[in-house]
Order: C-alpha cells, then sequence, then structure tokens
C-alpha cells in the first residue's frame, strides 16, 4: 500500500519513533542480557511499516543517545534495504523523556528544515503517549504503529 492510497498527501513528512514503533522486539530486547551495542546487534524491524513509508520523506527520532546512530542505521539498512531520510538521535546522555527530545527536534531541525505542521503536512508514528501528546500539541496527528497495519491514516482530520 503507498501512503497517497491511504490519504497522505505526497509531501508528508512522517517522524517514525524507533523502539516499539519501528523496532519489533523491543520487549524481547529490553530483557535480554548484555551490553546496548549487543541488543542493537539482536533487533529486528517491522518491514510492513518500512514498506509503507517507501518514497516518502521520513524522519527517524528517537531517544537513543547519538552514539549508537551508526551502529542503528548499519543495522537497520542490513535487516531492510532501508534507511530514513534523515536520522534524529539524543546528544544528551542525561535527558530519556521522549516528549522533551523530541520537542527539539522539531523546533531546532525540523520545522526550520520542512516548515511548520500549518503548511506542512506531518504523521507521527510514535509509541510513547507522552510524546505523542506532545505532537498533537502542535497539530500533528501522531498514532502508533498498530493503526497504521491496514495502512497510514489519512490527514483529512487536519484539514491538510
Amino acid at each position: 500500500m503507498s501512503v497517497q492510497s491511504a490519504g497522505l498527501p505526497g509531501n508528508t513528512v512522517i517522524l517514525l519513533d524507533l523502539n516499539y514503533t519501528l523496532v519489533a522486539n523491543s520487549e524481547l530486547k529490553r530483557r535480554q542480557a548484555g551490553s546496548y551495542a549487543e541488543k542493537i546487534g539482536a533487533e529486528t524491524y517491522r518491514a510492513w511499516l518500512v514498506e509503507m513509508m517507501r518514497g516518502y520523506t521520513v524522519a527517524l527520532c528517537t531517544v537513543r543517545h547519538v552514539r549508537y546512530e551508526v551502529q542503528t542505521l548499519e543495522r537497520l539498512l542490513l535487516q531492510t534495504g532501508w534507511r530514513p531520510d534523515m536520522a534524529l538521535f539524543n546528544p544528551d546522555p542525561n535527558e530519556h523523556r521522549g516528549e522533551v527530545v523530541k520537542r527539539a527536534y522539531l523546533q531546532d531541525q525540523l520545522f526550520p528544515r520542512f516548515g511548520f505542521p500549518d503548511a506542512q503536512p506531518y504523521l507521527a508514528i510514535e509509541s510513547a503517549t507522552a510524546t505523542r501528546a506532545m505532537y498533537e500539541s502542535f497539530g500533528i496527528l501522531a498514532v502508533r504503529q498498530e493503526a497504521c497495519r491496514a495502512g497510514l491514516p489519512s490527514l483529512a482530520r487536519r484539514g491538510i
């Protein structure tokens, strides 16, 4: 299924969460012994979600620390044959609240690059309730990955 057939404009920027959204085995990985780097090496990804997003601008927005960026992106490419157009990893090892980290991504990088939600369509696929609420406060439709199983949701309710 393509994004257009789901009712999204072709220029929609998809804000994609990593853990519990793109990573299919987050819960198992969380219980796994070993270093964080070893856990990344065991990650699996939701191929169906990757396929739905192909051909559209995707910004991977994660609270994962920037020191794991190269390993994560290499694993993602190896497992799926895909890379996001933009990847935002957390530079602050002391901040783990997704709504704080990802608000900074919006204000400092995404809005200056792509524009504000009043003129630029966005869709956030996000696992954390507080982070979805933060996206919604900017007028960005934010859904869990489960809501995308039958196709990416329409932005019609946003008037875009």
